[in-house]
């Protein structure tokens, strides 16, 4: 992790300590989250990753149309992995997720940061390259008009 990064997370947790009281409570954190939505192009999407038994995750990559074009990793643990089925490179959505924050247990300064998707919303407009083609030769029938 770059140093950076590191001071986005702890700005990050800061801001959500000081304009977001329910999270913590005598600066310990509680297990509340911040329910949001990100809406981009899918620009990755990782292959699943079994960690036990009864854990696993997928992730993506989604680049925001905001002005300064965000990139956000969202991640879908288990029975949200099937909402990933769907979804193609390229393609643009809604993710709802759930933003959370811990401390690590090795520093207390330090904190990390997850988002967790939960839901995803299709663009209408989106047509997948197969489904493309197919169109294309329907409309092919060998008249001139």
């Amino acid at each position: 992790m770059t140093q950076g990064t590191g001071l986005q997370v702890a700005f990050f947790v800061v801001v959500l300590r000081d304009f977001c009281p329910l999270l913590y409570n005598n600066n310990k954190t509680l297990f509340k989250m911040i329910k949001t939505s990100a809406k981009g192009t899918v620009k990755k999407i990782y292959d699943i990753v079994q960690y036990s038994e009864k854990f696993s995750k997928r992730m993506i990559v989604l680049e925001t149309d905001d002005q300064y074009n965000n990139e956000i990793a969202i991640d879908f643990i288990n029975a949200q992995i099937d909402l990933l089925n769907r979804v193609e490179h390229g393609q643009k959505i809604t993710v709802f997720c759930d933003v959370f924050s811990r401390p690590s247990t090795k520093n207390p300064d330090q904190y990390f940061t997850n988002v967790k998707g939960w839901k995803i919303e299709h663009d209408d407009e989106y047509i997948p390259p197969i489904a493309k083609q197919e169109t294309t030769e329907e409309l092919d029938d060998g008249l001139p008009f």
